[in-house]
């Protein structure tokens, strides 16, 4: 990523209004990154040590619009742009043969990309709930697995370890089976679990609620509340994994990897025979000149 660093200093400058300089250096750095099209800007003004990251795409300006090139320059041009990739971004689902349909589901949004790349490998979906299992995500799931035939429906679930992260899986039990009509449904909690905020600090802002709901948290689960971002990244990943390992046959997982490794190298294989083909073929129709 590249990154311009302005040390921008009051001082030097004429007097006045202290926020008019602050915006003209921010219009002098935006001005500067939009000119050289950095993807990311890192200043630093000595105004409270205020420092900033800003994408290209916050400062980017997308107000003119060029059109596209109409036409190719060559038919080598089109011919390389059709035969290029044909049979690139092969990958054998690797959980089809499982016994159990498992489905990841995060509370945090912001937590999603980091556990979504331990789900992939095992070829299993991720869904952040963003705070509540909303209808219409409920309603996808039950069309997601309608017509499927495995012996064990799991939703492995990763939330706070407060009243809202324990009463989310209840909601979706809930609504699941009585709304749905999905009785086969199972939520497995996985994260956080009492076991695992031993080491955690609590939630400084307390337990939030109503006096009932904290009466029966604290009955249950004790009085602090704790979130499940204050995990380290890798610690949250083993966590998934471990749970994902749980509930799913690796040998079978194994082998589902290693035959789609070799389909994928007999695409690569194809994808030779079929550039070299179109490419004889076309020459042979003089759409192609030497």
């Amino acid at each position: 990523m590249s990154l311009i660093t302005y040390w921008l200093s009051h001082s030097n400058r004429n007097k006045g209004d202290k926020i008019k300089n602050l915006i003209d250096s921010v219009g002098e750095l935006v001005t500067q990154a939009r000119m050289n099209s950095y993807e990311s800007v890192y200043f630093s003004i000595p105004l409270g040590e205020l420092e900033l990251d800003i994408p290209w795409s916050a400062i980017n300006d997308d107000g003119r619009q060029v059109s596209g090139k109409v036409g190719f320059s060559s038919t080598r041009q089109f011919l390389e742009q059709q035969v290029e990739g044909v049979f690139n971004g092969y990958s054998a689902c690797v959980a089809h043969s499982q016994e159990n349909h498992i489905e990841i589901w995060v509370e945090k949004l912001g937590l999603y990309h980091i556990i979504k790349p331990v789900a992939d490998d095992f070829c299993r979906q991720t869904l952040a709930v963003r705070g509540d299992a909303s209808t219409t995500s409920l309603r996808d799931y039950a069309e997601r697995i309608k017509n499927l035939n495995y012996r064990r429906y799991i939703i492995l679930y990763f939330g706070d370890y407060n009243i809202k992260g324990f009463g989310i899986p209840e909601s979706v039990i809930s609504r699941m089976r009585y709304g749905f009509k999905k009785k086969n449904v199972e939520l497995i909690r996985c994260g956080l679990n009492k076991n695992q905020i031993v080491n955690l600090p609590p939630n400084p802002d307390g337990l939030k609620g109503k006096p009932k709901e904290k009466k029966r948290f604290r009955d249950k689960y004790g009085d602090n509340s704790y979130e499940l971002n204050v995990l380290d990244p890798p610690e949250l990943q083993r966590l998934v994994y471990d749970s994902l390992v749980e509930y799913t046959d690796m040998e079978l997982l194994r082998l589902e990897k290693h035959a789609g490794k070799k389909d994928q190298e007999k695409f690569d294989d194809l994808q030779v025979e079929v550039e070299k083909f179109a490419r004889d073929r076309a020459a042979n129709y003089g759409l192609i000149v030497s």
